[in-house]
């Protein structure tokens, strides 16, 4: 073992990610309580040593931060299933994006408890819109391009292959491959 990262009590599960350009481990954390939760991002060096907090200065705004990404520029990428909204945070912890905050409707990029969200190798977020039963394609701005799949029974979380396939599980306990997903 290398090292072990002693975290506080959290609101709910954590989400990992790992920057690869920077040898960083990202992971987030709802703190607060139930009825005032506060979400946000621990960045810490590959050796376990505590970098910096990413989102905090959204003035306690993200909630239930939990399933995480990075694109290719370092972006942070979370979804936050209370406020039915993705954020994207620079590097240096800059709010970049928050998108998809409509949960009564169906529309396009309307968003009802996004759960799994990750970057294709253009910096496309994908997000997995679990009670939309859908995954949805956004571009790096959060503008919504399409639907990947919109039958896909309460997707939960996302990963996209080196080879541009799609892996998505279902809370049902369900993995399901998309060969072709690419945006034209």
């Amino acid at each position: 073992m290398i090292n072990k990262i002693n975290l506080q009590y959290t609101l709910q599960g954590r989400g990992v990610a790992v920057d690869t350009r920077k040898n960083r481990i990202l992971i987030t954390e709802t703190t607060g309580s139930p009825s005032k939760p506060y979400g946000l991002v621990l960045v810490f060096k590959a050796d376990g040593t505590f970098v910096k907090t990413v989102g905090e200065k959204q003035g306690g705004t993200n909630k239930y931060l939990r399933y995480i990404d990075v694109d290719t520029q370092g972006n942070i990428l979370v979804s936050d299933w209370a406020n039915n909204c993705i954020y994207a945070f620079s590097e240096d912890g800059r709010l970049l994006l928050r998108s998809g905050v409509s949960c009564k409707a169906r529309g396009d990029g309307e968003l009802k408890l996004p759960c799994g969200i990750c970057a294709d190798s253009a910096d496309n977020i994908i997000v997995a819109n679990r009670e939309h039963n859908r995954l949805e394609l956004f571009d790096k701005t959060g503008r919504f391009l399409r639907h990947i799949a919109t039958d896909i029974v309460s997707p939960q979380t996302v990963a996209v292959t080196t080879h541009g396939q799609l892996v998505v599980i279902s809370t049902g306990c369900t993995v399901t491959i998309l060969n072709r997903y690419f945006y034209t």
